[in-house]
Order: structure tokens, then sequence, then C-alpha cells
């Protein structure tokens, strides 16, 4: 899945120089799917805790203080879309 593939790029351990250069590829005109997809992710709660650590790998284990997979996801849309609220997950 191509999500998976710019997650594991972009978003390895949650890397905020790494997201930085999300963000600059998508106003770039690069993945621009990606808003979607993984908004759509998101809401539809398509990553289950195994599946997101291999798309991202072990952020708790490089000091970072998100240790669930919405919190995480929430890091990851806030450095890449700053100025869009965090997509609500579906219940």
């Amino acid at each position: 899945m191509r999500l998976d593939q710019v997650l594991r790029v972009y978003a390895h351990d949650l890397d905020p120089r790494s997201l930085t250069d999300l963000r600059a590829a998508i106003e770039s005109g690069r993945h621009r799917w990606f808003h979607d997809e993984f908004s759509r992710a998101i809401t539809d709660g398509a990553y289950s805790a195994e599946d997101w650590r291999e798309a991202v790998g072990d952020a708790t284990e490089v000091g970072r203080s998100a240790d669930s997979v919405g919190d995480q996801q929430r890091v990851v849309w806030q450095t890449v879309f700053p100025a869009e609220p965090f997509p609500a997950p579906a219940r």
C-alpha cells in the first residue's frame, strides 16, 4: 500500500525532520493523495498497533511521548497538516 510506503520513508520513528520533509513534498505537489488516504485511515481505524509499528517503527523506543497509535497519528497529522484539525476517528 502506498500509504505504508510513504509512512515508512517519512514518518519512521516520528522523526520531525522527516515529517517536515513530507510536508514540503506534499506542498510541492508530490503525494497529492496522502491527505485523503491518511485521513481515511485515521477515521476508519485502519491501523492496528502492530500494523502501525511496522509502518513507522516504535517511536516510544526513541524517547517519544506519543505511545498510542492515535497519539502518533496525531503527531504526523499536526506536523504535515498544521492548519487542519485532526480527523475524528470513527467510534
